[in-house]
Parts: structure tokens; C-alpha cells; sequence
């Protein structure tokens, strides 16, 4: 499936008056279309005046012409918009100056202004960013405290409100653009709104080459070719008459998509602030810390699936044509930021809802994101934490040679509060008379549990649980076939806020590693088999369902309540965590050939044949949740 990032949609009522207007003659930039567009919108905005004109970069260009900015003047503007804003400022002769933007609306950072003014500022300009408006209220305050024009920049939300009233029917002058990707479109075209006189019969003359409207072609100052057609604007007012239509589409998709996207984690959708009416012009999620992927990562992961995504656009201070115009010791550290992490997602007028669903599936499939959208009733909102304490959980069966080194690789590697409790199922070698020297020798953060039962691999993990102390849980193998080093990494995704992170042998980057002749050949084959099955089985939700190289938050675990053995620790618990809504990500790691010992042999292998049938049971749960 292809999904591009925009797709308009053109009513019958504007194909209805293109096709009145081609045969009528009037294809030009006269005919009824032209008036009945400006009249309508003008009305639509309640403002007096408004004037068509080619672009809404010819429409700021102009509108700032008409209310007297030129040579010598500054305009305050935001640094994160789209760069015709900006070029339209140089067009008219005045210099643009920077201002960083809000870390939450992307609308210009209003506490970032007065700072910037000086002598020479005669406007500012707040540009309404991928749908959202800029708080209006404290800008004109300011403005009017400095004798400043304000000149709206509304080319991104046709139809959305401040505080009740409708963006572009603000400020002195307001712009808009009926770019393609519009709400409104009409191919290319622009309008300038005002409710001052003589701002709109100036702007009429300069989008017109100015001509003397008392004697055609005399021009007393140089103006502009920047005429709508009738074509254009008879498709325009057969647009303007859907809007209604067409935001209730643009909320049904916001809807939709944040339905589906969120509790991913490290994925921040779009807010709407309570004096606001986001008409989501683009849908534009940041991707923060925690995030598997760096946005470039995701845009060409989706691109390759064929989803068509946007980045954000870039700051402004930085493109080559303007960074002369930018103090070299200026920041503007929230644009950088979302520039660098931001884009937007297919969100045109016909987008469809297998769409939107098929663009989600593959958010969660290319981010090896676990979190189905089948359950939203509880999802972990757990926001990032330090670790107090760390239980790291050591299953032994005759790992003498490999026990005490593995110690010294987990002290090494964690830098927190730590215990370590070795569990030994009573081994014939040395093992657990090795780990008892060890605390003897002063190592008072290892502890030593011998089961005296059956052997099990799980079974001890089990029991380290139940006797650990700390708010998060590590447990691995004894046989360095999981490398400590990756311990950390592993424990830094919790703190980011992840409820369990699972080292993966199976995620993109993860391997797994036989020598040659090895019992476990067999094993690492069912195991490669069962976790493919599984992930085709339940839509990719998780890579590697069996890994036992796993940290946890202790609370998530004691709600998960499990009570078996094998198949409930190393698969139940990934299914159930899936359906309790719990935040995973997988850290690949590759999975080399066990040194020595014996703590995967015995009786895991009998109880995972056994509990066979219990794994199919947990897909048939799932598929019928999934089903609902």
C-alpha cells in the first residue's frame, strides 16, 4: 500500500464551477468567481477586506508592502516556520529576526520577543504552526506595547480558533496560502485579509502592477503580478463551501491516529492547549528519548513500506541563504531540537481509516514497538525514574568456571545499588562453595540461595525473584552467552521509562551463535522458529518472545502475577505484559555459545514440550483480543 503524505480532495461544487468559469471565457484574473471568493472568505473570517492574490508567499510579500514595511525595518519572525515566511520579509526590503519557538505548539516562544526589539522593528509576525494557533492574546499585548503591526501568517489552519475566533481575523493583516496541501486549495493561491481601508485597497493595487486606477497603465510605484484566476477561484469557493466538512475529517483523523499511537514510547503526538482549536493541518509527532529510532531512521524504514512523511521544517537561522542574517552566538535551542527529531504523517483530506491503521501498523512494526492497539484502557504512562536498587538473578547448575568471573563482569558493568543473587540448584561441582568463598571474602552485595528440588532454569529464576530487594530485576544466564556489558544499556531504557527491556537476539543488529556439533542446535532452531511464528502470528508486535536476558521494574512484574515455569517466564510473561499495556523495547545483542555449565539443560526442554499447548492458547487469547 501507498500512502502519500497529502492527497486533496476536490468537492463537486468546485469542479462544477471550474468547469462554469472555463465556459464562461473568464479563465483569467476577472470574472464573478474572483469577487464571490473574497466575499465569501471575508465573511467566512468576518473581517472587511479580503484580496486574492498567486501565493501566500505573494500575499505575506504584499501584505507587508500595504502596511508600510520596507527598507530598513526588521520584522520579529519565528526561526521554525516554513522559509516563505521568512523570504517574504526580504522581498518586501525589511530584515527578519529570529526567535526561538515553543517546545510544545511549535508556535513562535512569545517570552523570546521583547528582547529583540529595537529602533528599527515595525512588526511582528506569528505564524500558526501545522494546525495549532500561536497565543494570540499576550502578542498583541505586547505589540501594542511597542506600537508594533501584527501580521498573521494563517497559511496552516484554515478554520482554526483562538479562544473562540478564527485564526487570520486577528491581527492587522492576516495571510493564507491555497497551496495543493491545503484544507482549502486551490492548486497555487493566496489571500490577504484586513479590516483597515486602506491596507486592502493598497494591496489591491500592488498584486495588480499597481496600476493608477485613475488611468490604466500609468504606475506610480512598482507593483506585482500576483492575480488569482477565475479558475482558481471558482475551485476555491467550491472549497470554502466543505470547510466545514473537511475539519470535521481533520479532527476524525487526529482521532484516529492518536487512538492507535499512543503509549509508544518516546513518540509525543500533537497537544491542542485549552484556548485552542487545532484543525491538525499536519499530523506532527517528535520522537524523544527513548524512541528506538532516530527520525531519518523512521522516515526511510516508512518510506521503504511506502508511507510518505514529512520532516520539520528546518531553522530558518541556519539555511545557507540566511545565516548572514543570524548572530553567530545565537541559539535557538528548542528548534534545533525539533527540527532534528520532527515530522509529519500522511494526513490529507482523503486519507482513508485502512490508511491511517496500515501507517500505524507500521510505526509499530519498523520501531519494534510492542504495544498493540488493541488496548488503550491501560497503558503505562510511567515517566523516567532513577533506579534505587538493582536485583541482578544468576540460575546455576555447575558453572564453576564460569560463576565468579560473571560476577566480576556484573560489578564492573552496573553502577548502582546492586545485589546478586546467585540460585543454585544444588550442583555436584563447586559452584555454589565457589560463590559462598566469594561473600565470605567480603562481597556482601552476592547472596547464595541453593534449591534443594528439581533443577530448572526458571524455577530458580523464580525463586531469586521472590527473595530480591530492589525496584529493579535483571536476570540471565550463567554461561556468558549474554554479555554483561549490555547490562547498562538495558537498564538505561527503564530509566527512560520503559517497564521492561529485553535483550533480543532476534531484533535487527541481534544474532544467535552455535558451535559447530553443539546439543543446542536444536534448540536455538525451535527457538528461531517459535519466535518468527509468533511475531507473524501476532502482527510483529515483539521480536523475541523467548529471550531470558531481561530487566524489569519490580512493580510491573509482582501486577503480572505469573505462577509457571518455563513457558510462563520466558513467553508468558512478554503475552500478558502485551496485554496489561506495558512499555517494552529490545536491545539486540548476539548470543554466543555457552563456555561451560549446565543451567539451560534438564528440565526447561521437558517443561517447555509440555507446556506446548499452553503457547497456543496464549496466540488464540491474543488474535481474539486483537479481533475485538
Amino acid at each position: 500500500m501507498r500512502v502519500p503524505v497529502n492527497e486533496p480532495v476536490i468537492t463537486d461544487a468546485a469542479k462544477r464551477y471550474v468547469i462554469e468559469a472555463m465556459e464562461s471565457g473568464w479563465v483569467s484574473s476577472a470574472g464573478k468567481y474572483i469577487d464571490q471568493f473574497e466575499e465569501k472568505f471575508a465573511k467566512y473570517l468576518g473581517v472587511k477586506h479580503a484580496v486574492t492574490t498567486t501565493s501566500g508567499t505573494s500575499a505575506l510579500h504584499v501584505g507587508l508592502l500595504a502596511m508600510g514595511i520596507g527598507e530598513g525595518d526588521e520584522v520579529i519572525v519565528p526561526n521554525f516556520t516554513m522559509i516563505a515566511s521568512v523570504f517574504a520579509v526580504i522581498h518586501a526590503g525589511a530584515k527578519p529576526v529570529f526567535v526561538d519557538c515553543e517546545s510544545d505548539t511549535f508556535t513562535i516562544d512569545i517570552s523570546g520577543i521583547e528582547e529583540k526589539i529595537t529602533k528599527n522593528t515595525k512588526a511582528v509576525m506569528p505564524v500558526h504552526i501545522y494546525g495549532h494557533p500561536v497565543d494570540m492574546d499576550p502578542l498583541l499585548a505586547l505589540a501594542k506595547r511597542h506600537n508594533l503591526q501584527v501580521i498573521e501568517d494563517a497559511a496552516e489552519v484554515h478554520g482554526a480558533r483562538y479562544k473562540g475566533r478564527l485564526c487570520g481575523s486577528i491581527g492587522d493583516v492576516s495571510c493564507f496560502s491555497f497551496y495543493g496541501n491545503k484544507i482549502i486549495t486551490t492548486g497555487e493561491g493566496g489571500m490577504i485579509v484586513t479590516d483597515d481601508d486602506m491596507i486592502a485597497s493598497h494591496a489591491r493595487s500592488l498584486k495588480d502592477l499597481a496600476h493608477s486606477p485613475q488611468k490604466r497603465f500609468t504606475h506610480e510605484e512598482v507593483g506585482y503580478n500576483f492575480r488569482m484566476t477565475n479558475l482558481q477561484a471558482a475551485c476555491g469557493l467550491g472549497q470554502l463551501e466543505s470547510i466545514e466538512k473537511f475539519l470535521e475529517k481533520k479532527q476524525w483523523m487526529a482521532r484516529e491516529y492518536e487512538k492507535r499511537l499512543q503509549g509508544i514510547p518516546g513518540l509525543r503526538l500533537p497537544v491542542t492547549k485549552e484556548w485552542a482549536e487545532n484543525v491538525y493541518w499536519m499530523y506532527a509527532v517528535l520522537l524523544e528519548e527513548g524512541f528506538p529510532l532516530s527520525r531519518d531512521a523512521l522516515r526511510e524504514a516508512l518510506k521503504e513500506k511506502g508511507v510518505d512523511t514529512r520532516d520539520f521544517f528546518q531553522p530558518c537561522s541556519s539555511q545557507p541563504a540566511l545565516r548572514h542574517l543570524s548572530q553567530t552566538e545565537e541559539s535557538f535551542p528548542v528548534t534545533e531540537h525539533i527540527a532534528e527529531r520532527g515530522l509529519y504523517l500522511p494526513s490529507g483530506l482523503a486519507l482513508t481509516k485502512e490508511q491511517i491503521e496500515y501507517v500505524c501498523e507500521a510505526i509499530r512494526e519498523v520501531s519494534h514497538c510492542d504495544r498493540p492497539a488493541c488496548r488503550t484502557d491501560r497503558l503505562s504512562v510511567t515517566p523516567k525514574a532513577d533506579i534505587q536498587k538493582v536485583s541482578v538473578i544468576l540460575p546455576t547448575y555447575n558453572e564453576a568456571g564460569n560463576i565468579i568471573p560473571l560476577i566480576a563482569a556484573i560489578d564492573r558493568e552496573i553502577s548502582h545499588e546492586k545485589e546478586i543473587i546467585v540460585v543454585d540448584d544444588n550442583s555436584p561441582d563447586r559452584t555454589w562453595k565457589l560463590v559462598q568463598r566469594h561473600i565470605d571474602a567480603g562481597h556482601s552485595h552476592v547472596r547464595l540461595e541453593r534449591r534443594m528440588t528439581d533443577r530448572g532454569l526458571t524455577k530458580s529464576i523464580r525463586h531469586g525473584i521472590e527473595c530480591a530487594t530492589g525496584d529493579t530485576i535483571v536476570w540471565m544466564d550463567c554461561d556468558f552467552s549474554m554479555p554483561p556489558e549490555k547490562i547498562p544499556a538495558l537498564l538505561r531504557k527503564i530509566e527512560e521509562g520503559y517497564d521492561i527491556a529485553v535483550g533480543s537476539r532476534f531484533a535487527p543488529g541481534g544474532s544467535q551463535k552455535k558451535a559447530e556439533g553443539e546439543e543446542s542446535a536444536l534448540a536455538i532452531g525451535l527457538s528461531t522458529a517459535l519466535n518468527t511464528f509468533t511475531r507473524w502470528s501476532l502482527h510483529r508486535w515483539f521480536y523475541d518472545y523467548t529471550s531470558g536476558f531481561i530487566a524489569i521494574r519490580r512493580r510491573v512484574f509482582d501486577d503480572i502475577r505469573l505462577t509457571g515455569d518455563y513457558g510462563d517466564y520466558f513467553m508468558d510473561l512478554m503475552y500478558r505484559a502485551i496485554l496489561l499495556g506495558y512499555s517494552f523495547i529490545e536491545i539486540p545483542y548476539t548470543c554466543v555459545p555457552r563456555r561451560e555449565g549446565e543451567s539451560k539443560t534438564g528440565a526447561d526442554i521437558a517443561s517447555l514440550a509440555k507446556n506446548g499447548s499452553q503457547y497456543f492458547r496464549m496466540i488464540a487469547r491474543l488474535w481474539a483480543i486483537r479481533a475485538k
